[in-house]
């Protein structure tokens, strides 16, 4: 609308004074607007909207009136304000993003409640699967079903996880309970270990405080909690990656750097156990301790070596549970073992190797004890499988070597593993993980991964998984067993 206006010249300014404006009672009033300019009180108003019903997220104009049809109520939508609210939530953090349901996916639901089966639909990747199953909470059902007992001769290749972008060196594979794995580096001095659940995803990376510490083993206390040990020692949780509990190691004489080399645990008793190394500026002294998970204190004395004594660093540590007992092994400078009471931490048994005495130059590199707890398997550096008997008392027992490699390992830096599962014993060689059974111990199958991974660096078996981690390009590979078809 157009005004017209009069100006009145006056001295050397100008005044422009508007007409005063009329009142039409006939025509509507418009609603006044923050847009509008001052004066502006006849402005054409907008076009009337029908009714509007207050309600948050209900559409009831004349433009949305084609979704719901002629003759229908107002349909409430939620779209916007969900985008509203996920927009507002994702700007605060990762961990309150709204999940977005698939009515698609719920079809595996009813059958798997039912029967305990699962049948997934076609084309859905195993992400998208795992976290609907979260958000209804079946995720335990689902690994259920999809993992079963473990049955190594009957085990397949589930996964390959690729490395990360810059390989390490000697990198060493540890179980957890529920089906996940860590990972660190020992002999390259690693400062951290990656955390895989049992869904193969990466958690957040642990790390020993200061960042320099240097990690040498770890063990899993429980499915949520990792002890790490190297430049000290300290429980993590599996789950988030932050520092639960400093454990203080124990004091070595005149030690100076204390050093955490191996670690095992007990989850009945909530004990763990770590060999230490204090370092000095005359000898290096080497003992074993024992700390309670709940209290975090150290639970009784440590055991010390005698420097005079066959028992060096001690490379592995194993928990017998049957016997209560805890079988130490040391590779350098020569290969000894021990057994120590938990109790009282004293040694009831030990024995080393002479190979002098047999006439032939072998060196152990590894040793596990059956399930039995009776005996003992030797592995050397050129594959040759021992069995010892521990209940000869002392050093008069002789090895029974009972599988001697003719074939010469193609890896020269590869060193051989060992373990130990339902009665069947594995052992490690080049890029295959053999399984022997039965009572000479004859073999039954060999488990090759995924092709050019180079020779096995370290594996380990927990949680109804075989981990194996290779050393050149550092895949780790997964086998596990299929559940049986129900009947």
């Amino acid at each position: 609308m157009f005004y017209s206006w009069l100006g009145t010249i006056k001295g050397r300014g100008t005044v422009f004074r508007p007409p005063k404006p009329t009142f039409d009672a006939t025509r509507p009033r418009a609603r006044k607007s923050c847009t509008q300019p001052t004066g502006h009180a006849h402005a054409t108003p907008s076009r009337p909207r029908p009714a509007e019903r207050w309600r948050a997220g209900v559409r009831d104009d004349g433009r949305h009136a084609h979704r719901r049809g002629r003759g229908n109520h107002a349909v409430r939508h939620d779209g916007p304000l969900l985008e509203r609210r996920r927009r507002r939530i994702r700007g605060q953090g990762r961990a309150r993003v709204l999940h977005r349901p698939r009515p698609g996916l719920l079809r595996f639901a009813p059958g798997q409640l039912r029967t305990g089966e699962l049948h997934v639909p076609a084309g859905v990747p195993e992400r998208v699967l795992f976290r609907e199953a979260n958000y209804y909470g079946l995720l335990d059902r689902v690994r259920a079903a999809r993992i079963g007992e473990l049955d190594l001769e009957r085990v397949r290749l589930a996964a390959s996880v690729p490395p990360e972008r810059v390989p390490v060196d000697h990198p060493v594979v540890r179980a957890a309970p529920d089906g996940g794995c860590c990972i660190t580096h020992t002999y390259t001095h690693g400062t951290t270990a990656r955390v895989y659940n049992w869904m193969l995803e990466q958690r957040r990376p642990v790390c020993l405080t200061p960042a320099v510490s240097w990690v040498r083993d770890a063990v899993y206390l429980g499915p949520s909690t990792l002890l790490v040990g190297g430049l000290g020692l300290a429980a993590f949780s599996a789950l988030t990656g932050d520092l639960s509990h400093h454990f203080r190691l124990p004091n070595l004489g005149e030690s100076v750097d204390l050093d955490a080399l191996a670690l095992a645990s007990d989850q009945e008793t909530n004990k763990m156990f770590a060999s230490c190394r204090g370092r000095s500026r005359y000898a290096d002294s080497y003992g074993i301790g024992a700390w309670d998970c709940i209290t975090g204190e150290q639970a009784g004395s440590s055991l010390h070596f005698n420097p005079e004594s066959k028992m060096g660093s001690t490379n592995k540590l194993q928990w017998l549970p049957k016997t209560k007992t805890l079988m130490s092994a040391s590779v350098w400078p020569s290969f000894s073992m021990a057994l120590v009471d938990s109790r009282d931490m004293s040694v009831v048994w030990s024995w080393w190797y002479e190979s002098a005495c047999e006439g032939k130059n072998r060196r152990v590199v590894d040793a596990a004890v059956m399930e039995d707890e009776r005996s003992v398997c030797l592995i050397s550096e050129h594959h040759d499988l021992g069995l010892l008997d521990i209940r000869i008392q002392g050093n008069s027992g002789n090895v029974q070597w009972l599988h001697q490699s003719k074939m010469s390992s193609t890896s020269k830096c590869n060193t051989s593993k060992l373990a130990v599962h339902g009665g069947l014993l594995l052992a490690s060689k080049d890029d295959t993980i053999s399984v022997y059974g039965g009572p000479n111990y004859d073999l039954r199958l060999a488990l090759r991964g995924s092709q050019g991974g180079g020779a096995i660096s370290d594996f380990s078996v927990g949680g109804d998984r075989l981990f194996a981690v290779h050393q050149e390009n550092n895949v780790l590979n997964v086998w596990e067993t299929p559940p049986p078809p129900i009947i």
